[in-house]
């Protein structure tokens, strides 16, 4: 049987709201409270659970583009100085020769990215930031000057 009591009891706390938990002794206005200022930015937007706000795209790191250019001989012709942190799309645009964009220390030491001929070519990497040093993995390429560093920022 259910008890009309305590049915009441918790009808006035919630009807009576915050009022009714307050310790009673303050009556600072809310523009005396010391807090960090907060912005619109460091506000979470209020949507149900599984949702995107709408009007949006789903929040994603941008993807930027790093690009090499090689010719028919064992030099690049174009190479980035830098890039940034994140993930990066890996450009090679060849001649005829083929070579690679080999990133030491990332995708375990194998190239991001291939030509066999003539044509643009990529290859995707997440890069932290430091400083790497790329080369030519085709056999003679880094020996004869296909290599060199960039920055991650």
């Amino acid at each position: 049987m259910a008890r009309p009591g305590i049915a009441v009891v918790g009808l006035i706390a919630v009807l009576a709201g915050p009022a009714a938990c307050s310790s009673g002794g303050s009556d600072v206005a809310p523009s005396e409270v010391a807090s960090e200022e907060v912005t619109a930015a460091d506000r979470p937007e209020a949507t149900p659970s599984g949702s995107e706000p709408s009007g949006s795209e789903p929040a994603q790191p941008s993807e930027s583009v790093i690009a090499w250019e090689a010719g028919n001989d064992t030099r690049y012709s174009m190479a980035p100085r830098e890039a940034a942190a994140g993930p990066n799309t890996v450009e090679l645009t060849c001649a005829q020769v083929p070579h690679n964009v080999t990133i030491e220390g990332v995708n375990g030491d194998e190239p991001v990215v291939e030509c066999d001929g003539e044509g643009t070519f990529s290859g995707t990497v997440e890069l932290e930031a430091g400083t790497y040093t790329y080369y030519c993995s085709v056999i003679g390429h880094r020996p004869g000057g296909m290599e060199g560093q960039f920055t991650v920022s």
